[in-house]
């Protein structure tokens, strides 16, 4: 019987996935967006998790086929294990990063930046779409084409396994066990795990849509009185009253602030040159053009153009560039400010040993300038900083560890 685990993080923008060997090889990924409704998002998660078993793409969403072989859920103990012929079986334990408060039955208690998920057992909903996912014939290649498997830092391996001897043909897929937790603490399980010169105290933040932290005390991970340790995002930094109310209720979080949710207001608060519609990835852009002075870049990507359009606008478009390129470094000025208030109080409250860094808005020009801010105060104000081993595949990769350590117990 071949055994694998599937990692997946549900954030508030993307869905990752991965399919881990025995060893913990990385033997296949997936992305695709966070859709905007609970039907969408259990269609996304099971193609993910399909995808990654089968090792091929789909088309996700509008994936409908008929066809003729099935998964089958089991529990904990595996008791549909045995039920198939075992040459023709692939057993996995999955393990689900979600974003936001998650009880130890996978309900989603209250996630701010995926209300819908409120009040969802999301175990019982992907188990349920799982038992009437069915798969047609398909051979598990024994690693993707031109790309082995990938190793995780930290684990000693031998030659990459042949994850499937003689490509066996897969007629059922036994899901042995599923685990939901925070995706923020299953990122901590795996920089925990793999980190490189990460100690036995510290504090991972994720910064993303949300903020999310999950802590280790003594090597071990913390969870809180009711498993609901490390919800930063809502605490409040300011009393401003003006702010869009949070998703959490609050008003003034420290999300609405410092994470990616903050962006669009700020550039409707502070702009005037900025494209309307300006994602992170333009802001960053444009400030990168205002240290390097590439103005003619710094034009094609904040709007979009051609290079022969740019080539006739440039003089035109200068000014306003450069205006366009001061107000991005202005926006990430003001963002990153929020980030070491943010920082620094965790760091007053928690006192870690070290402080890991993680998600979509820690790269780039944001986390050069976040880490020149930090590198001004006193070692005493701020313990030492890294950015985590895994960053974006980080949630994902802890929450099949997650789930593989659960089969163990």
């Amino acid at each position: 019987m071949l055994s694998f685990t599937i990692g997946l993080d549900i954030g508030g923008t993307n869905i990752r996935c991965v399919k881990l060997s025995a060893s913990n090889e990385i033997i296949c990924e997936a992305h695709q967006p966070l859709p905007d409704n609970l039907k969408d998002l259990i269609l996304v998660v099971t193609d993910l998790i399909v995808e990654c078993v089968f090792g091929e793409s789909r088309d996700v969403i509008k994936s409908t086929d008929s066809v003729t072989d099935e998964f089958e859920v089991s529990d904990a103990r595996g008791d549909n294990a045995g039920s198939v012929n075992d040459s023709a079986v692939s057993e996995i334990t999955i393990g689900i990063g979600c974003a936001g408060t998650v009880t130890p039955d996978g309900t989603i208690v209250n996630s701010p930046n995926i209300l819908y998920l409120d009040g969802v057992n999301l175990k019982d909903e992907i188990s349920a779409a799982l038992q009437k996912r069915n798969k047609s014939k398909n051979k598990l290649p024994n690693k993707l084409p031109n790309e082995p498997p990938n190793k995780l830092a930290g684990n000693k391996l031998s030659n990459p396994a042949v994850e499937n001897p003689n490509n066996t043909l897969i007629k059922s897929v036994v899901v042995k066990n599923l685990v939901i937790e925070n995706d923020v603490f299953t990122a901590t399980t795996a920089e925990l795990r793999f980190g490189k010169d990460v100690n036995d105290d510290f504090i991972f933040i994720a910064f993303g849509t949300g903020i999310g932290a999950g802590r280790v005390i003594d090597g071990k991970q913390y969870r809180g009185a009711n498993n609901f340790f490390g919800e930063v995002g809502h605490t409040v930094v300011t009393e401003r009253q003006d702010l869009p109310v949070c998703g959490c209720g609050r008003v003034g979080c420290f999300e609405q602030m410092a994470s990616s949710v903050a962006i669009p207001r700020m550039i409707a608060e502070m702009s005037q040159h900025i494209p309307k519609g300006a994602t992170v990835e333009d802001i960053s852009n444009l400030a990168s053009g205002l240290k390097s002075n590439n103005l003619k870049t710094d034009l094609t990507k904040s709007l979009s153009l051609s290079t022969e359009k740019v080539d006739r606008q440039t003089q035109k478009e200068e000014s306003k560039s450069k205006n366009a390129s001061h107000e991005a470094f202005e926006i990430i000025d003001v963002l990153t400010d929020w980030m070491v208030v943010g920082l620094k109080n965790i760091a007053k409250i928690c006192d870690p040993g070290l402080i890991v860094l993680s998600g979509g808005l820690m790269n780039g020009i944001i986390l050069e300038t976040l880490q020149e801010k930090i590198a001004k105060f006193e070692a005493a104000e701020f313990p030492p900083i890294k950015l985590a081993i895994h960053n974006q595949l980080g949630g994902a990769i802890g929450a099949a560890l997650l789930a593989g350590l659960s089969n163990q117990n």
